[in-house]
């Protein structure tokens, strides 16, 4: 059955390079005539821009499932696209890993062109676009709320980051936002203080920050990509996981974890990223729509996330699973053990670059 999937995908992704080359456009004209409805150099500037023909095509590759904050975000993108397009712009999504299994894969298929637009922490730019700034967002308690990320990353600091990204990359990065905030979960037994995960093995991202953090608790970090976490936990192969609140109802992590804690030591920021090569073939008109989507997803997908957040702990607990709300004492033996790991691993950020992110925070 593994086989078979495994064929499954490459089949997907083949066609979809396939379909996929000369950046998007699936109209009657070429991609290359995708810009000839704006008017040429030295023309009548009083002469609106003619409307496009043609269809686009857009393809977004994500990790989660069809219930997913992250997938109802691009729903939305994909309805307010096709809407505004009058059906010119088409939207097809490829939820729960279909086409590669990680972020990873995900922000490489946008880089190259197989499809344009996923979203992605900001621990994959940092890895995929050797921007090692973009380590900022995994400093265990350097935030303290969802509006600071979002001040921080929106102003001057996270304009610097997107500039680099794309003359780097090609990737046009684009306002980013919260996924969660980091919980801790075993399937063990009750978490309130760092003894209560001693020795366990716990599932984190490939951030060293990550690893550095849950290594610090005590216990024994295993890195390994989102898409294969369901699995190692139902098997037995980790014994918990760090991830944020929204995530385990709709995945279902609650099937596989009994014990939860609030640590809230970071959030995971997801940055939407689009192939820009793509971006700028697009004619003026369909970029005016692209843009009024993005923005309309970016809106709606905060604001999932953030009822998400919200609402999990209790629909948690419905649901069975033990949801320790830590007291600010409980936190504080948590982020003690941490507090190193911001100065110890100052040179992984940058250390000027991480004192202007403080000043900017504090």
């Amino acid at each position: 059955m593994k086989r078979f999937h495994g064929v499954l995908a490459f089949l997907i992704v083949a066609s979809l390079i396939l379909a996929g080359c000369g950046g998007g456009a699936l109209s009657s004209a070429p991609a290359a005539s995708a810009q000839s409805s704006a008017p040429a150099s030295g023309s009548a500037g009083s002469e609106a821009p003619a409307a496009s023909t043609g269809t686009y095509e857009v393809k977004i590759a994500h990790n989660s499932s069809e219930t997913n904050p992250i997938h109802l975000g691009y729903e939305e993108f994909k309805r307010i696209a096709e809407e505004k397009s009058d059906g010119q712009m088409k939207v097809s999504i490829f939820p729960n890993a279909q086409l590669g299994s990680g972020d990873e894969a995900n922000a490489d298929m946008v880089k190259n062109g197989i499809v344009q637009m996923t979203a992605v922490p900001t621990y994959t730019l940092a890895a995929l676009a050797n921007i090692k700034e973009y380590k900022l967002c995994d400093v265990p308690y350097l935030f303290n709320s969802s509006d600071q990320i979002y001040t921080l990353m929106e102003g001057e600091i996270g304009q610097e980051l997107l500039a680099r990204l794309l003359n780097e990359t090609g990737i046009r990065g684009n306002p980013p936002y919260v996924q969660g905030w980091v919980k801790l979960s075993t399937i063990k037994n009750s978490i309130t203080t760092p003894d209560d995960i001693k020795g366990l093995k716990i599932r984190t991202s490939n951030s060293d920050f990550y690893i550095e953090m849950v290594k610090s608790w005590g216990a024994n970090p295993t890195p390994m990509n989102y898409g294969e976490v369901f699995t190692a936990l139902q098997q037995g192969t980790v014994d918990g996981i760090v991830t944020t609140t929204p995530l385990y109802v709709p995945d279902r992590l609650y099937e596989v974890q009994g014990h939860m804690a609030t640590v809230n030591p970071l959030a995971i920021v997801h940055i939407p990223i689009v192939n820009n090569q793509f971006y700028e073939d697009l004619p003026e008109d369909m970029k005016s729509v692209f843009d009024e989507a993005m923005d309309g997803y970016i809106r709606a997908v905060r604001q999932y996330h953030a009822d998400a957040e919200t609402n999990a702990i209790s629909e948690l607990r419905d649901l069975g699973m033990e949801v320790n709300e830590l007291t600010p004492e409980q936190s504080a033996a948590f982020a003690e053990l941490s507090a190193y790991i911001k100065d110890s691993k100052a040179d992984d950020i940058g250390k000027e670059f991480l004192e202007r992110v403080v000043k900017a925070v504090s």
